[in-house]
């Protein structure tokens, strides 16, 4: 400390009255006897429940926050300390600071209390609840003076290449150090679907989309008909007749449920496939996340992200994602979507989920008619399934919100010596859209023998063909539109 101290200019340092190991007060003295001074105090204390308000400081510093575990504790017993009573306003305001810095570190229980600390300093600052008090603030990697490219890259080769049980361990520090995204703070050690590097790579690249082309946010509305009232159900109290698109700001409008990536095309028929993971309580932390994929281009073409403490107004906006797109055929998880597809034969719109037998045989079950379960049976191979649409077409996936959740989608190693992949940390994380997608994508390889075909084609397979001369004029026969020109020759 006295160190420290010493480099400070003179005009800004009084003389310190008294040093000690772990303390430093500011007096001036007159032998034995103290003359003057305002009495400050500087204390360097080891980490503990009570380090704050022992002693109420007016300013507390933190440093290396990823590396205590009993952070959360600390925090709260120092709350408190930070609010004085006003007397001019009436009020308790905030009169002291608090500023905590990390980078996160190898204590993975002191690594998930940084993130849980961090992840409701962000939330209350989203949801701009100011009296929290906490502003979160987030350096990446380009923050450091002087960074370029060519150094993160001669720095990523040097941590990537230890081999051995540290391999991991040393991966996730360089995220951590050089972090993209604010998630890369808090990786563990534990192995990802593919490797944080490729997710970032990802990333990069849906933050890079045109602006004409990036996603668009906002929610379902309902078109009803208004001439046939519904008295049974207040969520839609008229006929459901169709599904409009609203668009919003983005996931901060509370609006907000669904992303539109590829809009619907009507030209064409058995373009798109859906896939659902749904909720069916109203208490929880998962949302309800249901997917289109889209079979020509090959990539993801809308999803619905949201929860309810109402069931049935996120059971609304997944129908209204399947009416927007055509009332594509849908693969449900039924482990837990009996009350999706209750209230969807309810409504007569049951008819699209795709039969269990339709499966490949290992995911079948053949004690239920519709769906997949994903059970200890099945997890592994739709875990497969999933790393198969990310090779095959990741750079068709152009939803952040999927590569943030595949960040946190790591492998857990249960007390029986059993593996599975899922959310690190199921309090915070969330996984419910590699899932959903992941079923679409199946979904649509389930249905290849549905060829999407465009509409004039489906037009010409409703008439027959005519005999009609070439510009050879040899007589030949061909699909022709109503006035008569040639659409398709068939011989």
């Amino acid at each position: 400390m006295k160190f420290a101290y010493e480099q400070f200019q003179p005009h800004l340092k009084p003389a310190p009255g008294s040093y000690s190991v772990h303390t430093m007060k500011l007096f001036t003295t007159e032998g034995k006897r103290v003359k003057g001074g305002v009495g400050s105090t500087f204390d360097v204390v080891t980490p503990k429940s009570d380090a704050i308000n022992g002693g109420s400081p007016n300013l507390v510093l933190i440093d290396e926050m990823g590396l205590i575990p009993m952070l959360g504790r600390i925090m709260n017993e120092g709350r408190p300390t930070l609010f004085k009573y006003d007397q001019k306003t009436d009020k308790i305001v905030p009169t002291r600071q608090l500023i905590a810095w990390g980078t996160g570190g190898e204590n993975e229980k002191a690594n998930a209390v940084f993130e849980s600390e961090w992840n409701a300093a962000k939330q209350a600052w989203k949801d701009k609840d100011y009296d929290y008090g906490i502003i979160p603030v987030m350096f990446d990697k380009w923050a450091r003076e002087g960074i370029t490219q060519d150094f993160l890259d001669k720095e990523q080769k040097r941590y990537y290449s230890k081999t051995g049980p540290d391999k991991l361990i040393s991966r996730s520090q360089y995220h951590q150090h050089y972090p993209t995204t604010d998630e890369d703070m808090f990786i563990s050690s534990s192995e990802t679907l593919i490797s944080i590097d490729e997710i970032n790579a990802h990333l990069s690249r849906c933050y890079l989309i045109r602006e004409n082309e990036k996603p668009r946010y906002g929610y379902f509305e309902p078109i009803y008909n208004t001439n046939q009232p519904n008295n049974e159900d207040q969520y839609l109290p008229y006929k459901l007749i169709g599904s409009r698109f609203r668009q919003t700001s983005g996931w901060d409008d509370p609006r907000t449920t669904s992303c539109i990536i590829m809009p619907y095309d009507s030209k064409w028929a058995n373009r798109n496939f859906q896939g659902t993971d749904p909720v069916n309580s109203e208490t929880g932390h998962s949302n309800m996340a249901s997917s289109v994929w889209d079979a020509v281009e090959g990539g993801l073409a809308g999803f619905v992200n949201w929860r309810s403490d109402k069931p049935k107004e996120h059971y609304i906006q997944c129908m209204l994602l399947n009416i927007y797109y055509g009332q594509p055929v849908e693969l449900l998880e039924m482990n837990i979507g009996s009350e999706y597809n209750e209230y969807n034969e309810v409504k007569k719109m049951d008819k699209r989920f795709m039969s269990n037998m339709l499966l490949p045989p290992h995911m079948q079950t053949p004690s239920k008619n519709i769906g997949i379960h994903n059970n200890a049976g099945t997890a592994k191979f739709i875990v497969t399934t999933m790393l198969e649409m990310i090779l095959a077409y990741g750079e068709n996936i152009n939803a952040i919100e999927f590569w943030m959740q595949l960040k946190k989608f790591v492998k857990k190693t249960s007390q029986a010596g059993k593996s599975r992949y899922q959310a690190e940390d199921l309090r915070y994380h969330f996984d419910d859209l590699l899932f959903s997608t992941t079923f679409s994508y199946l979904c649509a390889v389930c249905n290849a023998h549905k060829k999407p075909i465009a509409q004039e084609d489906v037009q010409q397979k409703k008439s027959k063909p005519k005999r009609v001369l070439d510009k050879n004029f040899n007589l030949r026969l061909a699909y022709t539109d109503k006035n008569g020109n040639v659409i398709k020759y068939v011989s």
